[in-house]
């Protein structure tokens, strides 16, 4: 059964950057790019380093550990050592707030 929830206001969520959201004891990741919003688990996929708090830049992110680069529109691994996708989330803005279903 999927569940919609409130996870802050737009303003919460920088412009061009990640975000750590907990969203019923999961870690997810909101990334912000202009009117766009993004979310996905806030784990590299290849090792477990978080993925909050980082630049967006030509809308991907770099994994702090091992330098393997995100989509942040669909999760898909761009370079190694990153192999598989990030799990992604449904997301939309409803006037000034921002909801995640998971």
């Amino acid at each position: 059964m999927q569940k919609e929830i409130n996870i802050g206001r737009i303003g919460k969520f920088p412009d061009f950057r990640t975000t750590a959201v907990d969203v019923e004891g999961r870690s997810v990741c909101v990334a912000r790019v202009g009117k766009m919003f993004y979310a996905f688990g806030d784990t590299c996929s290849h090792e477990e380093a978080p993925l909050s708090g980082l630049d967006i830049e030509e809308g991907m992110i770099s994994c702090p550990r091992h330098g393997a680069r995100f989509s942040v529109a669909n999760g898909q691994a761009l370079t190694p050592p990153a192999t598989e996708p990030l799990t992604m989330f449904k997301i939309a803005t409803k006037g000034e707030d921002v909801f995640i279903t998971i």
